[in-house]
C-alpha cells in the first residue's frame, strides 16, 4: 500500500521558502530573492501582507550579508512600514536589532542603542525575543565616550 503523504498548506509552503531563502541569503542572493518572491506569488490573499512584510526584512538581511548598507536600509524601512501595518511585533523587533547592528558597523552608535532599544520593546511586545526570526542579542557594543 502507498504512503499517502498530505499534500502542504500554503503557508507551510511560504514559510518553507523563506527559510530556504533565508539559508541561501549569504551565498546566493539573488537566488534568495527569487525564492521570496515566489512566497509571495503563492501567499493567499488574506496573508499577502504579512508575508511581504516578513519578506523585506529577509531581504534586508541579505543586503546586510552581502555588504550592501544602503540596500539593508532601504528593505529594513520597507519592512518596518509593512510591518506596523499588520502588527508583526516579532519581526519589528528583528528589523530594528538588525539596523542596530548596522548602525554599530557605521559607528553611529547613538542611533544603534536607539534601534536596539526599538527591538527590545517589540520584543516584549510580542512576548518573545524576536519570535522565530534569528533575534540577535546585543553584543560587546563598545559605547564608552561616543555615547556622550
Amino acid at each position: 500500500m502507498p504512503l499517502v503523504v498530505p499534500a502542504q498548506s500554503i503557508s507551510e509552503q511560504v514559510l518553507q521558502l523563506q527559510a530556504k531563502a533565508d539559508k541561501i541569503a549569504k551565498t546566493k542572493p539573488d537566488s534568495a530573492f527569487l525564492l521570496l518572491e515566489q512566497a509571495e506569488v503563492i501567499s493567499s490573499k488574506e496573508s499577502l501582507k504579512k508575508v511581504q512584510a516578513i519578506n523585506q526584512w529577509l531581504r534586508a538581511k541579505t543586503m546586510y550579508l552581502q555588504k550592501n548598507y544602503d540596500s539593508t536600509q532601504y528593505y529594513a524601512d520597507l519592512a518596518i512600514f509593512q510591518c506596523n501595518e499588520v502588527e508583526d511585533f516579532p519581526t519589528l523587533s528583528s528589523v530594528h536589532n538588525l539596523l542596530g547592528v548596522l548602525y554599530k558597523r557605521q559607528g553611529r552608535f547613538n542611533e544603534s542603542l536607539s534601534q536596539y532599544e526599538q527591538s527590545m520593546k517589540f520584543a516584549n511586545i510580542s512576548g518573545s525575543l524576536g519570535g522565530d526570526l534569528n533575534f540577535k542579542l546585543i553584543e560587546n557594543v563598545p559605547w564608552g565616550d561616543r555615547m556622550r
